[in-house]
């Protein structure tokens, strides 16, 4: 049996539908039984019964026709009456079997019966003659009567009128098995009849009743998908109603229930990435600072070692060993302050204090800054909006030393020329700082930012930069939200950062 079959068969709709069958069955199977055990005692016993209310009535009617209380014509009438009534066939006999009435057609059968009854009754057993005593009595006998011959089976009263007087009557057994066949066959078609109309009835009824238990088990299956949005919504008011009403109440808890657990289990992971995170930032700035702090203390360790030996004699060795070693140490000073700075930017949770300031000034006071620098190297600068005043909001501190950052990269690497310029974009400013130097290959594009990241180490190293300056543009623009980037143009590099210029 395939599984199938066997989640059918254990079904509740199956075994309501199996059970009224079963049911109905039994009913229509004992109805059978009883009438083929004792239907035919039964009839059996009603018709000796009316035989012998029959044979009372009879010998009344007789009596008071020997009075003279009635005439022939009357006498003969209530005799049909009262056979006819029962269903007997009947004959009444004087001494010399001359016949007072008879129903019977065939009176010479009849005659032969009660001549054999009474000539035989005393002298010869009734059993030998194929009929067996049911009752007798000092007035009438009742027999029943078989025939070998033919099959016929009668029941059989037997009794005296007066001294000369006897009457037979008798019933066909034969009709009475007729009878109760038919009703056997008419009980048997009914009750098929029956049998058909309740599996109907039942597997409706069955379909009806298990419907809202199936619909609560699918209601269960994605409950336990955590599918909660499943709801019940029959109107049965029985126990089945209570319990898709108690499954609904079950949901929702369980819904809030585990809304909640999710809600802090997603805290928990960003607690758990944040100390992840801080870990393996720590993790890597020591190893980052450890690195880049190889060089320049090698070479200060190298010189000191130098003049240490006295390997400069003369003063201007010696005072260019010195310089070497104050150079590379206010290197690891600014190196070891703008860690510190990235450091506690990604730490510090509070953010940003954002207010209001022109971004014009501030981008005007970070070239003149850099305009010594800017001309020792012969750089033309141009900044486009230079008379415009456009304010932003942003943590000015910051910002400003994302311009710096900007600015100071394209002195760096620019071959003669650089442009500062804003593009607006809705309630966004743009800030662009190009420059005329030679564009980052593609695979370096994204790296840039990333702290000590180099392009060309050669030239980096030669105009004392670290790699971190990028780092803390792109640390200060995330905790600000907005995009910020980098991008080769046909005749230079364009590094540019979002700034919110919109109405608070």
């Amino acid at each position: 049996m395939s599984e199938d079959s066997i989640k059918k068969s254990r079904s509740i709709r199956f075994r309501l539908l199996f059970s009224f069958v079963v049911i109905i069955g039994v009913m229509i199977a004992i109805l059978l039984i009883f009438n083929y055990a004792f239907l035919e005692k039964l009839y059996l016993s009603k018709k000796q019964n009316d035989m012998k209310e029959a044979y009372a009535d009879i010998g009344s009617i007789v009596v008071e026709y020997s009075e003279g209380k009635t005439d022939e014509a009357d006498l003969i009438e209530d005799l049909n009456v009262i056979c006819s009534a029962k269903s007997l066939k009947g004959i009444i006999v004087e001494s010399g079997w001359n016949t007072v009435y008879t129903n019977e057609r065939n009176t010479d059968k009849m005659i032969a019966h009660i001549r054999d009854i009474i000539l035989t009754e005393n002298n010869i057993t009734l059993a030998d003659k194929n009929r067996s005593v049911i009752e007798k009595t000092d007035v009438y006998t009742l027999l029943e009567y078989h025939s070998d011959i033919n099959g016929e089976r009668l029941v059989e009263l037997c009794g005296n009128l007066s001294e000369s007087r006897y009457v037979l009557l008798t019933y066909e057994m034969t009709d009475m098995i007729d009878t109760i066949s038919v009703i056997n066959t008419i009980i048997l078609i009914v009750g098929l009849i029956m049998l058909g109309i309740t599996i109907f009835l039942a597997f409706i009824y069955s379909s009806r009743f298990t419907k809202p238990i199936r619909d609560l088990s699918h209601i269960a299956k994605r409950m336990s998908v955590l599918d909660f949005d499943a709801r019940y919504t029959g109107d049965d008011k029985s126990e089945i109603g209570l319990l898709g009403q108690s499954m609904n109440d079950l949901s929702a808890e369980l819904e809030k229930n585990i809304t909640k657990l999710k809600s802090a289990n997603i805290e928990l992971q960003k607690d758990i990435e944040n100390k992840e995170m801080a870990h393996r930032r720590q993790n890597e700035f020591l190893s980052d600072v450890s690195h880049e702090l190889k060089t320049p203390i090698a070479i200060i360790e190298g010189y000191a070692e130098a003049l240490k030996e006295g390997i400069a004699r003369d003063p201007e060795t010696m005072r260019e060993y010195c310089d070497i070693i104050i150079d590379e140490s206010n290197k690891m000073n600014v190196m070891v302050r703008q860690l510190l700075s990235i450091k506690q930017m990604e730490s510090d949770s509070h953010g940003p204090e954002i207010e209001r300031f022109s971004i014009t000034d501030m981008v005007r006071s970070v070239i003149n800054a850099n305009l010594l620098n800017i001309n020792k190297k012969g750089i033309e600068i141009v900044f486009d909006q230079k008379n415009e005043d456009v304010e932003v909001w942003a943590d000015q501190s910051m910002t400003e030393q994302v311009i710096t950052n900007y600015v100071t990269n394209a002195i760096n690497h620019s071959n003669g020329k650089i442009r500062v310029y804003y593009e607006p974009m809705d309630s966004v400013l743009r800030l662009h700082v190009w420059n005329s130097g030679e564009n980052i290959p593609e695979s370096h594009i994204d790296e840039i930012w990333n702290k000590f990241y180099k392009v060309d180490k050669a030239r980096t190293r030669e105009y004392g930069g670290n790699g971190i300056g990028l780092s803390i543009v792109k640390a200060i623009m995330e905790q600000h939200g907005r995009d910020f980037g980098v991008k080769n143009t046909a005749d230079g590099v364009d590094f540019w950062c979002d700034l919110d210029c919109g109405k608070k």
